[in-house]
């Protein structure tokens, strides 16, 4: 019994991958990618940087490199198109000189802010294009309980 559970999981997790990647995440991206190209923003890697730097606060160019999945001479191009821009800036460590660092800049979390909320509202415009409102309610309401089930344990259940 216990293992076609684990087995029937498997698979619902692998449909779900699939269907939230073709309806909603390919689509929103496709869209999302458009309109950045449109308006001449920030590469894919960039923004991968800027989020990184966001959430993590500042880092040195290797961490860098290796959370924003690129690598480490493709990261000194990066970082001087950002600084140029005005997002981000880079300076040494001031006890040990061979660390570089790199921070966001108020204007970079501008420019984050800019890009979320575009991002959120080519989402808003798919999810209205491909769905019906009471579709759109379920979908919320289901995710929302498959969030919560999840990050359930067994140790917050005996408490």
């Amino acid at each position: 019994m216990e293992k076609m559970f684990y087995d029937e999981l498997g698979c619902v997790i692998d449909k779900l991958q699939l269907l939230i990647r073709q309806r909603l995440a390919a689509p929103v991206q496709k869209k999302t990618w458009e309109a950045l190209h449109n308006i001449g923003v920030l590469s894919p890697l960039q923004l991968r940087v800027m989020g990184v730097l966001r959430d993590n606060g500042k880092q040195c160019m290797m961490n860098l490199a290796a959370m924003a999945d690129a690598s480490y001479p493709n990261m000194s191009r990066v970082v001087d198109d950002l600084i140029k821009l005005g997002y981000v800036q880079r300076y040494a460590d001031d006890k040990n000189r061979r660390f570089v660092w790199v921070e966001i800049l108020p204007k970079g979390h501008d420019n984050m802010l800019e890009y979320e909320n575009l991002a959120v509202g080519i989402a808003k415009e798919v999810m209205d294009a491909s769905y019906s409102q009471e579709c759109q309610v379920r979908i919320h309401e289901l995710s929302k309980a498959l969030i919560e089930a999840l990050e359930c344990t067994k140790s917050e259940e005996q408490a």
